[in-house]
């Protein structure tokens, strides 16, 4: 979280005797005014699109990932043949501008930016299936294990979460349930947004799910999921 970083080193501890007090949360507030208004003021900066905020927020708090819907920051910015990355062509570059950012990156698809998060990712936040196609088609990976050190920052479970209409399609173009089976992670969330076709898709293939349950149990099933649930355990 680039614009954060002004806040990784405040301590609320008390001091030993001796040392001088830290600055006041109020310093550090000031501080970190300035300091992101020069960040999007820099047009090197390759998040403008997002980091600007259209309202105030309460102090001190994060949207998490595991509600993509808030967490994905204001509107797309209008297209741009010129954007700063390819992440942000992800976002909002025209189609021709993200071909030449794939053939720029070729090699480097999967890799996660400063928000953990990869150029198909963010296509999926801002609902640019033709976006995810093109980054599909060119080899980009909807589950790299890239993003394993945030396990809700894949974009198939970004995709699952916001209930994209092109789930499968992504997860086919992965290979999962065909070169590599279903993780369980994928079958959980599948659960608990309760997308049924797509549980019932994930246990007639390949997958991971083994012999325990598949649901939370302090979460409620609907009733179609819980037949889907049941003729698995008979089979």
């Amino acid at each position: 979280m680039p614009l954060e970083r002004f806040g990784l080193h405040i301590d609320h501890n008390p001091l030993p005797p001796g040392h001088a007090p830290p600055k006041t949360e109020a310093a550090m507030a000031d501080y970190a005014l300035r300091y992101n208004r020069a960040m999007l003021a820099d047009p090197r900066f390759p998040y403008a699109d997002i980091c600007a905020q259209a309202k105030p927020r309460p102090q001190f708090t994060q949207n998490d990932i595991r509600q993509p819907d808030e967490w994905a920051g204001p509107p797309p910015a209008p297209p741009t043949s010129r954007p700063l990355s390819l992440g942000e062509a992800a976002r909002h570059g025209t189609p021709a501008s993200l071909d030449q950012w794939i053939a720029r990156r070729a090699d480097r698809l999967d890799e996660p930016d400063d928000f953990a998060l990869t150029p198909l990712a963010w296509a999926v936040l801002h609902d640019r299936p033709e976006a995810v196609r093109s980054l599909l088609a060119a080899g980009a990976d909807p589950y790299p294990t890239l993003c394993n050190h945030h396990p809700e920052a894949p974009a198939l479970v970004l995709a699952m979460r916001l209930r994209r209409p092109y789930v499968i399609e992504m997860a086919r173009a992965g290979g999962l349930g065909t070169r590599r089976p279903w993780p369980r992670r994928l079958m959980v969330i599948a659960v608990e947004t309760d997308q049924v076709a797509l549980v019932r898709l994930m246990l007639s293939q390949p997958n991971q799910a083994g012999d325990g349950p598949l649901h939370r149990r302090d979460e409620p099933l609907s009733p179609a999921m819980k037949r889907a649930l049941d003729a698995r355990s008979k089979d």
